[in-house]
């Protein structure tokens, strides 16, 4: 996604020209566009499929859905992009801990899954229909 918004932005201050004018702006419309869908389909789409959230208390505003919607619109699997972009986050990088339910002090920021099992490698473009789960495989990074 944030190279989609880099190149966006390269195209908004390129020399307008007749020759090229009706090309960039096509091109620019199309950049607006995957730009929506990764910001919006791509997210709901992994959040139908799979399950991803925090075990511990969180940042609200950790910067987490830019780098997990690049993952998703890069294909990459839903359950280990969540993981690897959220504890990639500089949000977490120092190890903060929060008191916790019952005064426990804990890390912040890992993050959890639950996936259908078998599925959890699953890109976010894969929607074919799949039975009733029958089995749910839960994931969680430990304190």
């Amino acid at each position: 996604m944030q190279s989609v918004e880099a190149n966006l932005g390269k195209l908004k201050v390129l020399p307008d020209s007749e020759e090229t004018r009706e090309m960039v702006q096509i091109s620019i419309r199309l950049h607006e566009f995957v730009l929506r869908a990764y910001k919006t389909e791509y997210l709901q789409l992994a959040k139908l499929y799979d399950e991803g959230g925090y075990r511990t208390i969180m940042y609200i505003n950790d910067g987490a859905g830019g780098p997990y919607g690049a993952s998703l619109g890069s294909l990459a699997p839903v359950v280990s992009s969540w993981f690897n972009d959220v504890m990639s986050l500089n949000d977490y990088s120092g190890h903060p801990t929060s008191a916790a339910h019952g005064g426990i002090v804990r890390p912040m920021g890992r993050p959890s899954a639950v996936s259908m099992s078998g599925h959890e490698n699953d890109s976010v473009l894969a929607v074919s229909w799949l039975p009733r789960a029958t089995s749910l495989t839960i994931y969680w990074i430990p304190d």
